[in-house]
């Protein structure tokens, strides 16, 4: 299992920086730390296969001690061969050969860097890296996100690592993130001791494991979250327990596994039903009523909007509440009834406010944004969206940005700015691949292909609008296919659903989406 969760960090990280050549289109640096130079090499060759799938040609330079001299002019005459990125090699030799002597002298020549206007990506062993950010502070601090480590998978834990980077980009307040990665910190200490004094793999799942995945869903750590509940998947799925069963749901709805989500709250609703727990019941059919909506079964999803509505209001459950007014607030906007949407999305803001709730405020404001929107009141609905993405940001609700993302996207593409729509379409792409939401990716990718196709680039619009459909498919959203048919229809026919389907399913494998 460790060589599966090493396979999967090696991958994320090279998918760490393409995704830095991607959506750096002026000056960026990135640096990162490995200590064996061959694995390098690899690195390097699948960064530049897989950023040709992006259509991005990136150079490979290597600076040899002979040419130390003409560092920068060497760099100058390759971002002007490629504007994409470079890769810059041989560093270390550099460090070593000048005494560190390399270090002032590039830091010295960083506005230069800066001016060629093209993302860098710079290789160093784990020590020169260390140099290189005391001895040259104003260049290393201008870096792209966190380093991204090779030299030991495993050492320092990803997560640690991913949180840190969200935390560097602006998510969560201080006390949250301190509070978040102190808890993880701990709970990822007590496991690694646990299989030391092997400790059975049941008291693992259900004293510790269980808390860590709860507390990566919280830090939107997703892929760790899965990886950690694929461990001990059958200790929860096979209990009785109320807890582990909600967990598995939990699990499989954000997979975006909704028939299997369903069955665990199914059988939790059975179970609190037996004991009369009323509070958990109302909790289970607002995520029942969830997965219904996915679906699009929007009078059985209200069914059970209205049912947890009643008990919230029966045990005056605010937070339930807010959830509740929220999800109706959604079916009466797919129902296309406006005013009673707004209704209880207003609902949902004061109960938000007088929490101070702000992941749910930022939820509310997004459905709020949504329904003007639909309206037509593209400038009333961006004001919602913005203020969705402010609070979003400052909790840390990176699965809640992949949505508001999309919207604001939606809003510029309708306003007819396709260059603020595609960066945000963009934005809500690169969030849906770290954390492994495919319902946001199939939104994204349909976005930036009728983006693609509004700008007359159908080759690049393509690719994305036949990886819309076919996730959709895979996921059963057979109600959004209707709504994108008036531009997946004609593409279809052009090509034919068989050939269709066998090129969304490679497109799948070649960009690694699981």
């Amino acid at each position: 299992m460790e060589n599966i969760r090493e396979k999967a960090d090696f991958s994320g990280s090279i998918a760490r920086i393409v995704n830095f050549l991607r959506h750096t289109h002026e000056s960026g640096f990135l640096f990162c730390a490995c200590n064996n130079q061959r694995l390098i090499q690899e690195i390097n060759r699948q960064i530049i296969e897989k950023a040709k799938l992006h259509d991005l040609n990136i150079r490979d330079v290597y600076i040899s001690y002979d040419d130390m001299d003409n560092i920068l002019s060497l760099l100058r005459k390759a971002s002007h061969e490629s504007p994409n990125g470079i890769i810059i090699n041989n560093l270390d030799e550099l460090i070593e050969r000048t005494d560190g002597r390399f270090i002032t002298d590039i830091n010295m020549g960083r506005e230069i860097l800066i001016d060629m206007g093209v993302p860098m990506v710079f290789w160093l062993s784990e020590e020169n890296i260390s140099r290189f950010a005391n001895q040259a502070t104003d260049l290393f601090n201008r870096r792209d996100r966190s380093v991204v480590s090779f030299s030991d998978l495993s050492g320092v834990p990803a997560s640690m690592e991913r949180l840190d980077e969200f935390y560097e980009l602006g998510f969560k307040s201080t006390e949250d993130y301190s509070g978040l990665k102190l808890k993880i910190g701990l709970m990822e200490k007590q496991l690694q001791e646990a299989k030391k004094k092997n400790y059975s793999e049941e008291r693992i799942a259900t004293e510790i494991a269980a808390d860590l995945i709860e507390l990566y869903l919280k830090a939107s750590l997703y892929p760790e979250a899965f990886q950690l509940f694929e461990d001990y998947r059958s200790h929860y799925e096979n209990s009785s327990n109320v807890r582990f069963i909600n967990l598995c749901g939990r699990l499989y709805y954000k997979k975006s596994e909704w028939n299997k989500a369903l069955t665990y709250f199914l059988k939790s609703e059975q179970i609190l039903i037996e004991v009369g727990h009323k509070l958990g019941l109302g909790a289970v059919y607002n995520d029942i009523g969830k997965i219904y909506y996915k679906k699009g079964q929007w009078d059985k999803a209200l069914n059970y909007f209205i049912i947890s509505e009643q008990i919230g209001i029966e045990l005056g459950d605010w937070a339930g509440l807010e959830a509740n007014y929220n999800n109706i607030g959604r079916i009466y906007r797919k129902k296309e009834q406006w005013d009673k949407a707004l209704t209880y999305l207003l609902k949902a803001e004061q109960i938000g406010i007088q929490l101070g709730n702000g992941a749910g405020l930022g939820t509310t404001y997004k459905n709020i944004g949504t329904i003007y929107e639909k309206k037509g009141e593209w400038d009333k609905a961006l004001t919602y969206f913005l203020k969705s993405e402010h609070i979003r940001i400052e909790v840390g609700d990176r699965a809640g940005l992949v949505w508001t993302y999309i919207g604001i996207g939606t809003i510029y593409r309708l306003k007819g700015d396709f260059a603020n729509a595609l960066d945000y379409s963009l934005k809500s792409e690169l969030i849906s691949l770290e954390i492994g939401d495919r319902a946001g990716l199939a939104y994204s990718y349909f976005n930036i292909g009728v983006l693609y196709l509004k700008k007359d680039e159908k080759q690049k619009a393509n690719p994305y609008l036949i990886l819309a459909e076919y996730i959709s498919k895979t996921l059963g959203m057979d109600h959004k296919l209707s709504e994108w048919s008036w531009v997946l229809n004609p593409l279809i026919e052009e090509m034919g659903e068989e050939r269709f389907m066998e090129e969304g399913k490679k497109l799948l494998e070649e960009r690694e989406i699981v």
